[in-house]
């Protein structure tokens, strides 16, 4: 195996393009080998039920925490091509992802195994990951009384029991679709949870395109996140802006990822959700 270059836009993974007797593939490199699994399982779920997902190929040199997956020369990510007919396309997606349906919560193991979970245990510990993470960065420069604030907003999260339980992405922005031929390609499974509320990987797409719902800017670049939304909506099929969880789950959202790179819009939109 020969390696050409990194993948730099990779976050959570170390990312390279790699060449295997004349074949160029994609080889991704995990902390954990459960992120492995809960990748193919993924991917399975999503074949099996005609979603397109990313090929993957055996390689007897493979660890057990990488993965070879094919390579789509000159792809692009959703991120960088969005418009109406993408949105759509992105809502049509995510609503057959959430029809595929699952008796219980689980996420996957190590060896493969289901760790059944309980969802407001789920949340629960992204909260208590949220909130360490905004100690360790100086609460963001919010101040004592406004940490207070959105804790109260996000404790009814824990009291959420769900009915059924939805095969969800868990980090469905953007940025881990690819475009193929006019056709989107969901990846980067987050391997945290495997099935719960549908309503966290809509609160995550949500924020891709704030404006208009979330924040409310001037900035050219965001001028058609309205337009944008709206075709999303019209792809999923369903009006879930009125589902009275959704803004607790944007604000979690928002608020547990301010350490990262991709949270420009994010205080803002803590604010106005604070405002309603």
């Amino acid at each position: 195996m020969k390696i050409i270059k990194k993948i730099e836009w990779s976050f959570s993974s170390n990312v390279y393009l790699v060449e295997i007797k004349g074949i160029e593939y994609i080889l991704k490199h995990y902390d954990d080998d459960n992120e492995v699994i809960t990748e193919k399982e993924f991917s399975k779920e999503l074949s099996k039920h005609n979603i397109e997902s990313l090929s993957f190929f055996e390689y007897e040199n493979l660890k057990t925490n990488e993965i070879l997956l094919e390579y789509i020369e000159n792809s692009k990510t959703l991120w960088d091509n969005f418009s109406e007919s993408n949105c759509k396309k992105w809502g049509e997606i995510t609503k057959k992802i959430h029809e595929i349906k699952f008796d219980s919560c689980f996420k996957y193991g190590d060896n493969g195994e289901k760790i059944e979970m309980i969802w407001s245990d789920y949340l629960a510990a992204k909260l208590e990951r949220a909130f360490r993470k905004a100690k360790e960065n100086n609460n963001y420069g919010f101040s004592e009384n406004e940490i207070e604030k959105i804790k109260e907003y996000l404790n009814p999260l824990l009291k959420i029991k769900l009915k059924e339980f939805s095969l969800i992405h868990g980090d469905f922005h953007s940025g881990n679709i690819l475009i193929k031929n006019d056709q989107l390609i969901v990846f980067d499974k987050n391997p945290e949870i495997f099935t719960g509320d549908f309503l966290l990987d809509l609160a995550i797409e949500i924020i891709d395109i704030p404006n208009g719902a979330l924040i409310h800017a001037d900035n050219p670049e965001y001028a058609s996140d309205k337009k944008h939304l709206n075709s999303f909506i019209k792809g999923y099929d369903y009006n879930f802006l009125d589902n009275p969880n959704l803004n607790k789950y944007i604000m979690l959202i928002a608020f547990g990822r301010l350490y990262t790179p991709f949270s420009e819009n994010y205080k803002d939109i803590i604010y106005n959700l604070l405002k309603k």
